[in-house]
């Protein structure tokens, strides 16, 4: 058990590695803080 928890840290380790090394360490994803909808709408019957 403990071997297989070893096991899956270095593997995520050795491929978290690998894609920071492939991306430069660039994040692929753009984060917006103040994303707010500009009107709403509501409806009902």
């Amino acid at each position: 058990m403990i071997a297989m928890i070893l096991w899956g840290l270095l593997w995520g380790a050795v491929y978290g590695l690998i894609a920071h090394a492939l991306t430069g360490g660039r994040r692929d994803f753009v984060f917006e803080s103040g994303l707010v909808a500009d009107k709403y709408q509501v409806l009902g019957e």
